[in-house]
């Protein structure tokens, strides 16, 4: 059940491909520059594509440009009177109720730009996630991201583990490491639970037997949560038998104390980075074979591969890992598919500078070149054939694949469900455990499904 890379290329060159035509409208005597502002001091992938374009456009200059301190900075760029300097701009899904809405104010609504914006090439399935509750679109996805589990093959073949397909496998791999005085799984409590179990949860919903699944949980109706007893029973036995307890993780070793995806990388191949306090100059060190702290399992997406693998050959490590589907159904993994990052328009563009930055967008999302895009960013593209890119590049039965699509809802079901996993996923820090939580122990797997079923059914949450 690994995932095989480099990508299956899915589509390209058939007749179902739509092919990119030069707009005729546009006017190519004028020197025109657009301006993208992103989060990341470089981006490889939109900078192969912005190549292909300007060879389209002559008279066209796409800059990527890295600006610092992004969240405050683009805010004050986009709100900034008088020439603008953000034509385009990064972001991780302009949404309602997700944390990039706070850039909704800045954003074209590409709803109304049907006209000059075309999406026919487009997974119909991210879209709609994207779209607002009043039908307007502030963001389109890059491409498309696979959420899973990084194993480290090397450590397990050391242990004589072979890589867990199933729960049963996984629990039993869990069982033999901590045995041994390891921390079988490891990650940011910020996001662990979110990436190791939704995928799982959404599957639940979005392949059900029971045709009323989603209706209901649409509707918040009473007991929705027992839908979802089995994978929180699962997460809280990863939890309560130590499998996963981040808090050791991070005192005794110093794993995943930061966020970043560079960051999560480095924890999980064992690079330690020591700054002197007096001198400031850091020192990075390779964690030995004998190393306790050594990570076995870390829950990720795919795109983090680039990164991973960058580390690998910048370090020299000999290292072996592949990137799985959650093994936590009792048949096999669960594999789910939402959006990457974004991109935007900056609504305050003249007509011109308007017409020029959808017709890249409109480059940017054809098959061609999102699927170029995907390659070189190591997820998937955004493009209508997608699914296919995920059944071949995972091997997981129709009944184990859903979208996000599948699974938007009127209300923010994904928030709940983040919030909920990450308070269970820390639930084995004693530090956590302060009135009114119980003073002596974790909550109990009945005292958490009661905290779920408050939550999702719209009352005031008890987490």
């Amino acid at each position: 059940m690994m995932l095989i890379l480099p990508l299956v290329t899915v589509g390209c060159g058939t007749a179902a491909d739509s092919t990119y035509k030069p707009n005729s409208s546009l006017d190519t005597s004028k020197d025109i520059t657009l301006n993208i502002c992103g989060s990341t001091s470089s981006f490889a992938a939109l900078q192969n594509v912005i190549n292909s374009f300007e060879k389209v456009y002559e008279n066209v200059t796409v800059k990527y440009e890295y600006v610092q301190n992004y969240a405050t900075s683009i805010v004050k760029r986009l709100s900034a009177s008088g020439a603008t300097t953000v034509d385009l701009f990064i972001n991780n899904g302009v949404k309602d109720g997700a944390k990039d809405v706070v850039y909704k104010d800045y954003c074209l609504d590409l709803a109304k730009t049907t006209s000059q914006l075309s999406l026919q090439d487009c997974f119909s399935g991210l879209i709609s996630n994207l779209t607002n509750s009043d039908g307007t679109l502030d963001s389109i996805p890059l491409g498309s991201e696979a959420r899973g589990l990084f194993v480290n093959k090397t450590f397990l073949k050391e242990k004589g583990i072979a890589t867990p397909t199933k729960w049963s496998e996984f629990e039993a791999a869990c069982s033999t490491l901590l045995s041994q005085g390891y921390i079988p799984i490891q990650g940011n409590p910020a996001t662990f639970g979110v990436t190791f179990f939704y995928p799982y949860i959404c599957n639940l919903i979005a392949n059900s037997s029971d045709p009323t699944v989603y209706a209901k949980v649409n509707a918040r109706s009473a007991g929705i949560s027992e839908y979802f007893r089995e994978p929180v029973s699962r997460f809280y036995d990863l939890v309560n038998k130590n499998y996963y307890e981040y808090k050791k993780a991070e005192t005794d070793f110093g794993n995943f104390t930061k966020g970043s995806e560079t960051a999560a990388c480095a924890s999980f191949l064992g690079i330690k980075t020591v700054t002197d306090p007096t001198t400031s100059s850091a020192t990075v060190s390779i964690t030995g074979d004998d190393y306790k702290g050594r990570v076995a399992f870390m829950p990720g997406v795919l795109s983090t591969k680039q990164y991973m693998d960058q580390y690998k050959d910048d370090y020299h490590l000999t290292t072996e890992y592949e990137f799985i589907p959650s093994p936590l159904g009792t048949e096999g993994g669960y594999a789910y598919l939402s959006p990457s990052l974004c991109i935007s328009v900056n609504k305050a563009l003249d007509e011109t500078q308007k017409a020029w930055s959808l017709e890249f967008m409109n480059y940017l999302f054809t098959k061609k070149a999102n699927k170029a895009f995907a390659e070189v960013q190591g997820c998937f593209p955004n493009t209508s054939d997608v699914m296919d890119y995920l059944n071949q590049n995972f091997d997981v039965t129709a009944n184990r694949v859903c979208n996000v699509g599948q699974v938007t809802f009127g209300y923010d079901f994904y928030n709940i469900m983040k919030t909920f996993l990450t308070t269970l996923s820390k639930d084995n820090n004693p530090e956590k455990w302060v009135d009114p939580h119980p003073t002596d122990r974790m909550y109990t797997l009945e005292e958490f499904m009661a905290q779920l079923e408050t939550a999702l059914v719209g009352s005031s949450t008890l987490l």
